[in-house]
């Protein structure tokens, strides 16, 4: 299962597509369901949801993990991926992935255990939580911050939730591939030029990134 914060600037055209378009076009192509966590009265986001089939579910303002944990909820999921919704160029067979190494643990009902990428770009990682953990976050959480996020809870209870990677080398991280910026977008505007509407994958990227070194 997906689920997609939604900063404002999601809707930002790129080449006369919301950005948050591409994402979703690309993450259905996961093995797993795509749900986005909306707010209640963002009708732009949800209008953008319903043209490609995307299942919404109303999101808590202020309250990721209770948002998380709704969707789990109300989707029957026992597992869930956190992607962010200013990050266009998420891989799929990454999302599945991290489904799957939760999933292919007899243990992890019992541990609780979640698993996170490393090295991939900025923007282009992954975190997956079963249910069972994400809901006694949810029960248990009072601090503030941890509420307005996901992985602080389990990162800082190691011992209880011990952590998975899936670890890309060499390390990329240092890449900035997620949008913030007008820049940001404009480098969008120009990966996404090259390879659109290609299943390209972070490979693909690089070796773009490598023949237009000032992009970035």
């Amino acid at each position: 299962m997906k689920s997609t914060r939604l900063p404002g600037k999601v809707l930002t055209p790129i080449m006369g597509r919301p950005m948050l378009w591409y994402q979703l076009t690309r993450l259905k192509a996961c093995e797993a369901e795509v749900v986005l966590s909306v707010p209640p009265a963002d009708e732009p986001i949800r209008d953008l949801a319903a043209s490609l089939g995307v299942r919404v579910v109303d999101q808590i303002e202020g309250e990721m993990i209770a948002s998380h944990a709704r969707v789990m909820r109300e989707t029957d999921a026992d597992i869930i991926v956190l992607a962010g919704a200013d990050d266009p160029l998420l891989e799929p067979w990454l999302m599945d992935g991290l489904v799957g190494v939760l999933a292919g643990n007899p243990w992890v009902h019992f541990d609780h255990a979640y698993v996170e990428s490393k090295g991939w770009p900025l923007g282009m990682n992954g975190w997956a939580w079963t249910r069972k953990g994400m809901e006694e976050a949810d029960a248990e959480v009072t601090s503030l911050e941890e509420r307005l996020h996901v992985r602080p809870w389990f990162a800082r209870r190691p011992s209880r939730y011990p952590p998975q990677y899936i670890v890309h080398e060499p390390d990329l991280y240092d890449v900035r591939l997620t949008v913030d910026h007008e820049g940001d977008v404009r480098l969008m505007e120009r990966i996404l030029g090259e390879l659109w509407p290609s299943a390209f994958t972070l490979a693909d990227i690089m070796g773009v990134l490598d023949e237009h070194p000032d992009w970035l």
